[in-house]
């Protein structure tokens, strides 16, 4: 009914098997409100900070959880890759609050599977390298719903206090 989308040669229907595509690549989408938005494995690199290139910049490899517009970086528990999500610290080491960042797909075709996020306030801008093209559409498509501001409750319209 939905798509489909080719991977690495396999068929997968986009409106059918999607999730359980991005759960066999150690992905998961949790569909309360309470819990994250979306979760994955996320190289990092610092492109900026505060409009300055840092001294040291190497890709680090977190798992990533975007949640109520913040980004929770879990780092590895050892210096050996993990993949999946029991193979990171429990603990967040960094939080990143996102909203009102700016969410860039990368325009180098060398690099279709990473991604961007940068703050206009202070000039500091992230690369995000995924394990794919479609994982990196899935992450851009959640990150600019997550770096939107809340919408405030509207006001009650029947005041029920003249009773």
């Amino acid at each position: 009914m939905g798509s489909s989308r080719s991977n690495s040669g396999s068929e997968f229907s986009e409106h059918d098997d999607s999730l359980n595509w991005l759960a066999d690549r150690g992905l998961d989408h949790a569909s309360s409100a309470t819990s994250c938005q979306f979760e994955g494995l996320l190289k990092r690199k610092c492109v900026l900070k505060r409009g300055r290139r840092p001294s040291m910049n190497p890709w680090t490899r977190y798992w990533v959880l975007l949640r109520r517009g913040q980004l929770l970086l879990h780092s590895s528990k050892s210096l050996g890759s993990g993949h999946e999500r029991h193979q990171f610290k429990t603990t967040p080491s960094k939080i990143l609050p996102i909203i009102g960042w700016m969410v860039l797909s990368h325009s180098d075709r060398s690099k279709p599977d990473s991604f961007q996020l940068s703050n206009p306030e202070n000039g500091t801008i992230y690369r995000f390298h995924c394990d794919s093209v479609e994982v990196a559409e899935v992450w851009v498509a959640n990150l600019k719903e997550g770096v939107k501001e809340n919408p405030k409750p509207e006001k009650d319209l029947i005041d029920l206090g003249d009773r």
